[in-house]
């Protein structure tokens, strides 16, 4: 389905979609003083597989946005004596912005003023929203018709008519969590806000204090009803970093509905007197299994090496990178004793490429399966990441996931789906370490860094291509090295204390006790010289994964060895630590199972501290934001912090603390569910972060497989979504990146009024931001800044959370 229809699909309206001029899609209350018509000029014929990744193709008919003003415009009434005879508005305001986007460039120059190349044909489609501005405030039951030129606006209709009700119709001004708030939540809220482009934040001061209600879908039964109250001005800074005008996320103040003392299970609305009612709002007991389920299946659509089938997903794909299965692939994937560790693998260039092919042992033909992510093939150090969250996940909460839930290739061989999909990147490592050893060309350790890059491109010549097609240049694994090694040590470590708790045998027959300790030896005995100190890419040093090993091993076989390894490696945990990644896991291995970690040098009670400390920094951030999410004060606006909840230490803290500390953890629980459910709906754009779910979900992600795929939108995707503008791009033009669709200022170059201030395509210094950092999404599909993402920063921290939620509410 194209933009234009997914739009229409939730409208009162029903137009033809390809008619010659741009479309109106909705009108809808901002405020009772405040229309809002939104429009959409087309949309693009994307490229299909086999052609070039230049031959998209453009429909759109642009609104004449110059026309727009408050003589084009008449409100009338028939029942409001205020609108007799038809009125103007008293003024008019607008927002603009590219939402789909060719990825034909080749040999066009373009004018970056308007959006157009030289010829006239613009390079993408925009939709408007334009505001209204009323002369008295629309009355409650009563009809209006509004009327415009259309012909002179270049619109497919010039009239529409509607009642303003707000217990029937929606207004973009409440924001809610799109999916469901759960019974138990002890903090549900709607937020009242809405940036109106040139017209700035609307002020919903007049609001403060009038009634709200939850009326029943089935019979519109009033259930609940409270007052609406202040939240945050619009000056309240939501960041420490110039990511946003006023550092402020929403563009103007916010005001909030509190519902959270009512938690009977059923299907809602908000309603706003003289205002506007929300999306559906839903409770229900697994509010967040779907979610969760969603977010899961986003994982399992990134598996390598296998063909991907019905009913199992809804985008059957063949099976890339696989020696034994892939045409042409059986020669592609080498070995070389060249550890990550030791090039620059990312920049290092022919200097990489020579020390790779001049270490290269042979094909491996045994190793397949890693996991791949949205614009590249390649396996990553930082995919442990998923492996370990969805471990630990299943650890703190074993009795709430169950065999067969998540609809996998393994649903049904006696093993929580959860930890068959934790499982399935260990088992890549234990094909890779075996063939390694039966071959002669490793000594018991694992690399984890597998890629194409200076073989070949990933779409030669620019034509389109799947992952199952690139059997024409080579692959490489990298060598043993000890980072790689310590975190699959730790994984095997998890995967045998699960089995050991379920009282199971691997389902493949895999001796992950013996593999965890083999490799933690390997690795302790592999350690080189500098090795404790690179950083490349992980954001951490070799002594965190050594820890999380020591941890894991350590509650696996209870070996002093472990413990006194582990009393070394954390020996300067304080209560000012920030435990993040290895270090957050380590501490929960160890703090999860009260066994034997009350010794005289106080390691778990530092480690408690540290835990308790930085879980309460991540949910401080949610006190001082007018909506509730928590996450890291300083992370900047990128690779997801605006789509995807990164709040793991709140949720691995509540899991721990929750019997050792039970005040905080009643401090941390609510920060979970309104970080859920900022990012399931109730943010300003009212979207559901994970493609395919919810009312209104990202449809233009970069996912090189999904352009080519047959099966409607892919479930699962989380998409890095907004992306700051680096400040350096503000101050200096010649800082600028080269124009094109990879690049996310295509998207801000789309914008009206201009993002950062002056003219599209122009940055003057000092020119301030006007657009609320969280409203910047464009769907530019080719943008891997905007439409990318991993399987780690984003998939796995989004089922770590909503999981856990979902967890809470299943009881044994």
């Amino acid at each position: 389905m194209h933009k234009s229809l997914h739009l229409l699909a939730g409208s009162f309206l029903a137009m033809t979609a390809l008619l010659p001029a741009s479309e109106l899609v909705e009108v809808l209350p901002v405020d009772r003083s405040t229309l809002m018509l939104h429009f959409d000029d087309g949309f693009v014929i994307r490229h299909q597989l086999g052609e070039p990744k230049g031959s998209d193709r453009l429909v759109v008919h642009p609104l004449r946005t110059e026309a727009l003003n408050v003589e084009v415009f008449s409100i009338s009434s028939g029942t409001d004596p205020h609108f007799a005879g038809g009125r103007q508005p008293l003024k008019v305001g607008r927002k603009s912005k590219g939402t789909d986007f060719s990825g034909n460039v080749s040999g066009v120059e373009f004018d970056p003023d308007y959006g157009f190349d030289m010829t006239g044909v613009p390079y993408f489609a925009s939709e408007h929203w334009v505001y209204l501005r009323l002369p008295e405030p629309m009355k409650v039951g009563d009809a209006y018709t509004v009327e415009w030129a259309a012909e002179a606006l270049g619109t497919t209709v010039g009239r529409v008519d509607f009642r303003f009700d707000p217990a029937t119709t929606r207004s973009e001004s409440i924001h809610i969590n799109t999916v469901a708030f759960d019974p138990a939540s002890p903090a549900k809220f709607g937020y009242l806000h809405h940036w109106a482009g040139d017209l700035g934040g609307i002020d919903f001061s007049s609001y403060q204090g009038k009634p709200f209600r939850l009326i029943r879908d089935s019979d519109s039964v009033v259930v609940f009803a409270g007052e609406v109250a202040f939240r945050k001005p619009a000056e309240n800074e939501e960041t420490a970093l110039n990511d946003s005008p006023n550092r402020n996320f929403l563009g103007g103040a916010a005001w909030e509905c509190d519902f959270s003392a009512f938690g009977a299970p059923g299907d809602y609305r908000l309603v706003v007197d003289e205002l506007g009612s929300s999306f559906p709002l839903h409770i229900r007991p697994d509010a967040f299994r779907a979610p969760f389920h969603a977010a899961m299946k986003g994982l399992y659509g990134n598996r390598s090496g296998i063909a991907l089938e019905k009913p199992y997903t809804n985008k059957p794909r063949p099976a890339p990178h696989n020696p034994k299965l892939t045409p042409g692939f059986a020669q592609r994937l080498h070995y070389s004793t060249t550890r990550m560790l030791d090039t620059p693998m990312e920049s290092g260039g022919s200097v990489s490429r020579e020390l790779i092919e001049s270490n290269r042992k042979g094909n491996l033909t045994e190793t397949w399966g890693w996991y791949q992510d949205a614009g590249d093939w390649d396996g990553y150090f930082n995919h442990f990441e998923v492996s370990s969250q969805l471990l630990l996940l299943f650890q703190v909460r074993p009795e709430a996931f169950a065999d067969g839930e998540l609809n996998i290739p393994e649903s049904g061989n006696g093993i929580p789906d959860l930890v068959d999909e934790g499982a399935w990147l260990p088992r890549f490592f234990h094909r890779l370490r075996h063939e390694l050893l039966e071959k002669g060309w490793g000594t018991g350790g694992v690399g984890s860094r597998i890629f194409p890059d200076y073989w070949g491109a990933d779409q030669p010549g620019g034509i389109g291509r799947g992952s199952w097609q690139d059997n024409d240049r080579d692959w490489y694994v990298t060598g043993e090295d000890p980072y790689s090694t310590f975190r699959y040590a730790a994984n095997a470590a998890q995967l045998a204390m699960i089995l050991d708790q379920l009282g199971r045998m691997d389902p493949e027959g895999v001796d992950w006790r013996t593999e965890a300790i083999e490799c933690f030896d390997w690795a302790l005995a592999n350690t080189r010289e500098g090795d404790d100190s690179w950083s490349e890419g992980t954001g951490t040093v070799l002594r965190d994964h050594r820890a999380m090993a020591a941890v894991a091993l350590f509650r696996l076989t209870g070996e002093a060895r472990y413990r006194d390894l582990v009393k070394r490696d954390l020996a300067d945990i304080g209560p000012g630590t920030a435990l993040d990644r290895a270090l957050l896991y380590a501490a929960v291995l160890l703090l999860i199972d009260p066994k034997d970690d009350r010794e005289e040098d106080g390691l778990a009670d530092r480690l408690l501290e540290a835990l308790r400390n930085t879980a309460l920094a991540y949910a401080e951030s949610a006190d001082r934001r007018a909506s509730r999410w928590g996450g890291d004060w300083l992370m900047p606006m990128l690779v997801g912090s605006a789509t995807t909840p990164m709040i793991l230490p709140v949720v691995f803290g509540h899991a721990v603390l929750k019997e050792r500390d039970p005040a905080t953890a009643n401090r941390l629980l609510p920060v979970i569910f309104t970080t859920a459910d900022y990012f399931l709906g109730g943010n300003p754009l009212n979207m559901t972060w994970i493609s395919g779910l919810g009312p209104r979900h990202p449809l233009g992600f970069f996912h090189l497989d999904d352009w080519y795929l047959e099966g409607g939108t892919r479930i699962g995707i989380i998409p890095y979504g907004p992306w700051r503008v680096p400040d350096t791009w503000q101050r200096t033009p010649s800082d600028l990146p080269q124009r094109g669709p990879w690049s996310i200022a295509w998207g801000w170059d789309s914008t009206y009024p201009p993002i950062l201030g002056g003219k599209p395509g122009h940055w003057p210094e000092d020119a301030p931001g006007t657009w609320p950092g969280h409203e910047t999404w464009f769907d530019l599909y080719c943008s891997p800044q905007a439409g990318e993402f991993t399987v780690h920063q984003n998939n796995c921290a989004a089922a770590a959370t909503y999981g856990y939620l979902a967890a809470l509410a299943r009881r044994p």
